[in-house]
């Protein structure tokens, strides 16, 4: 008499042998980097941030990344790190992922983006009018009031008043 046995071992399916042909790690997380550190926007302006996750020996990896803002009533962020600017005050937006974050200060000022089109904008609650003619810019323009710590005479500080008005530059 002769027996023929045959033997499986399933591999969960994978096709792979677990003991000879491991299935690959993943990859651990070991930083994310945003594109860059700090920024300055006025109301209803945006920035896209972007972060990069990387694994311990600074290779790239695809994991998916987590925005948040510290104070969401001065800015907003989406899920792909688009930030929007709300009012005059600082935020931080910190991108996550897999318990490893990194950080951009927001810092919003106090007024607005003009078109060539010309406009007032209302700044610091209606205390300071900014008035630009039509086709006083040829692009949309960010233009901002803040209160000013040149205590020198300059071009962008109004005698008599503690104000820096901009765009700097």
């Amino acid at each position: 008499m002769i027996f023929a046995a045959s033997l499986s071992c399933g591999g969960g399916g994978d096709g792979g042998d677990s003991i000879t042909d491991p299935k690959p790690t993943r990859a651990a997380v070991a930083s994310v980097v945003v594109s860059q550190d700090t920024a300055t926007l006025v109301p209803s302006a945006t920035i896209q941030i972007a972060a990069t996750v990387k694994d311990g020996t600074g290779q790239p990896l695809s994991r998916d990344v987590v925005w948040t803002a510290s104070d969401t009533s001065k800015v907003s962020v989406s899920p792909s790190g688009l930030v929007t600017a709300i009012r005059a005050g600082s935020s931080r937006v910190t991108a996550t992922s897999e318990n490893h974050s990194a950080t951009t200060t927001i810092t919003v000022l106090d007024g607005g983006i003009v078109s060539s089109t010309g406009t007032v904008l209302l700044v610091h609650g209606g205390d300071i009018q900014l008035g630009v003619p039509n086709g006083a810019v040829a692009a949309p323009t960010v233009l901002f009031a803040d209160p000013s710590t040149d205590t020198t005479l300059s071009a962008r500080v109004v005698r008599g008043t503690s104000f820096d008005f901009g765009p700097s530059g």
